[in-house]
């Protein structure tokens, strides 16, 4: 499976209208923790998991770097063959 990570501003940034500058993006799925570097250019981020069959619980948050999270606004799940 291949998961990619999107966000929308949704926490109060000085000045308003910048984007959450996230240093790291982190996925919880399946009982295991992934981690990945993101930049300032960065659009999302992309994770390759194997997963067990059936239903799993996700959890998904970018992080700056002092540790402040934003939850994902939306995550893709999809099927590698």
């Amino acid at each position: 499976m291949t998961s990619s990570l999107r966000s929308l501003d949704s926490i109060t940034l000085d000045p308003p209208g910048l984007g959450f500058p996230a240093v790291e993006a982190r996925l919880s799925i399946d009982g295991k923790q992934f981690e990945t570097g993101v930049h300032e250019d960065t659009l999302g981020a992309a994770f390759r998991v194997k997963l067990s069959p059936g239903a799993q619980h996700l959890s998904a948050k970018f992080f700056d770097d002092q540790g402040r999270s934003l939850d994902a606004f939306y995550v893709y799940v999809t099927k590698v063959q």
